[in-house]
């Protein structure tokens, strides 16, 4: 999978402009540029929000329809789960998977197959020994502790599952109401001439040079779904968004709506290698002996088994802890309660940080995501192709300057001593 980051082919390449606090470092962001978007770059893990994410979604938008309970069946809709085969429950502490709970029908087919290593017994033993072990399946949304996550893994053909590959089947090919279009960018939307605002229709770039507007038929919708960085992109080309900034790069404003491609936000990870057990065997080990890896290789195309045969990471979602353990409540607010006052600038914002401080300091809901991968992820940061780490603090924004879909583009994820939003266009396809 890494193989197809910062190829064009598949990947969009984005790049965050320069960042001052990281030293003038671009920090890589993959997003899909196939049929299935990010889903077929991904690492196949399935992890679920916690019930807090949706509810507070559901307060933001005051719309009780993206609440917990009104997801809750979605999350069982769009998978089928296989469960862990006998062994792997007792090698990886399944006890607290409730397979109820889970997808019988759906189309991704989801498991959590054998072949975990030592590496990932000694990650769950040792948050058990800190007394993190996970008590409670994680699609319930209430998790604190290690666990080991489900992935997009078909449990027969041992092949990597994604949406394209699980939604779009024959039966859904013949459909007279799907048509897909491949080769293809939306550009931007087309609206009615009269009043009010009505979309009527898109611009489709084909094949990287002909131009088509596909209209909509009366009493029809456009459904914008290109993801966080390009819906606002194509709502900007198409007239939508901050009048200010959009006048600026010759785009005729339909819809002044200052909101467009602001508060952008991702976590802020950080690597952390450690060295290995002779005799143990990692991603590092295929990488720099051939031999190895044709073994491996024959092993999963023999008998679908072996490391390349699922994805093995190991999961863990904590709260604020240190060295000494679960930080205490009231030093804990004070940390928050000081850098939350850093945002002075986004007063539109102030219900957003008020549901954060309340999640970090009164609600037991974790605060930290750790991943295990048996592979070393920094080894070269000149070719590094992950967004191992986003120097922003502070939400970002980014103004579109081409009038075209095809490009390479940066983004800015401003830090917080770097306040300036823009983004910019590197080159045309």
């Amino acid at each position: 999978m890494l193989s197809l980051y910062e190829d064009p082919s598949y990947d969009w390449s984005f790049l965050t402009e320069p960042q001052a606090a990281l030293n003038g470092r671009q920090i890589a962001c993959p997003r899909g540029r196939v049929l299935g978007g990010s889903s077929a770059l991904n690492f196949s893990a399935i992890l679920y929000p916690s019930k807090a994410d949706f509810n507070d979604w559901a307060e933001l938008n005051d719309d009780q329809s993206w609440s917990a309970e009104a997801m809750a069946p979605y999350l069982r809709k769009f998978h089928t789960f296989r469960p862990a085969s006998q062994a792997t429950k007792q090698q990886m502490v399944l006890d607290y998977i409730d397979e109820a709970s889970h997808g019988t029908k759906g189309p991704l087919q989801v498991t959590i197959p054998d072949g975990y290593s030592p590496f990932h017994e000694a990650w769950v033993k040792g948050f058990k020994e800190l007394g993190f072990h996970a008590v409670d399946d994680p699609i319930h949304g209430r998790t604190i502790g290690c666990f080991t996550n489900p992935v997009s893994i078909h449990p027969d053909t041992r092949t990597r599952e994604y949406s394209a590959a699980s939604y779009y089947t024959q039966d859904v090919a013949n459909r007279p109401n799907l048509h897909v279009l491949t080769e293809s960018v939306a550009e931007k939307i087309i609206w009615a001439d009269e009043a009010p605002l009505r979309a009527t229709g898109v611009q489709v770039l084909r094949n990287g040079t002909e131009r088509e507007l596909i209209r909509v038929q009366e009493g029809g919708e456009v459904i914008l779904a290109a993801g966080a960085i390009k819906s606002p992109q194509i709502l900007e080309l198409s007239g939508i968004g901050n009048e200010r900034l959009l006048s600026q790069h010759g785009i005729t404003t339909r819809f002044n709506n200052p909101g467009v491609g602001e508060n952008f936000q991702d976590h802020v990870v950080s690597s952390i290698s450690y060295e290995i057990a002779d005799g143990q065997m990692s991603g590092d080990n295929l990488q720099h002996d051939p031999k190895l890896l044709q073994a491996v290789l024959n092993m999963y195309q023999e008998s679908r088994s072996g490391p390349m045969a699922g994805t093995p990471l190991g999961t863990a979602y904590l709260p604020p802890v240190d060295k000494n353990g679960v930080i205490d409540k009231a030093e804990f607010r004070k940390l928050v309660d000081e850098h939350i006052n850093l945002y002075p600038d986004f007063p539109a914002k102030a219900k957003q940080y008020e549901l954060l401080r309340k999640r970090l300091t009164e609600s037991g809901e974790p605060s930290a995501e750790f991943l295990f991968i048996p592979m070393q992820l920094n080894k070269d940061t000149k070719q590094n192709t992950m967004a191992y780490l986003f120097g922003g603090r502070t939400p970002g924004s980014y103004t579109r300057k081409q009038t075209q879909q095809s490009t390479h583009d940066t983004f800015h994820i401003r830090s917080i001593w770097s306040f300036k939003p823009v983004i910019r266009s590197t080159w045309n396809n």
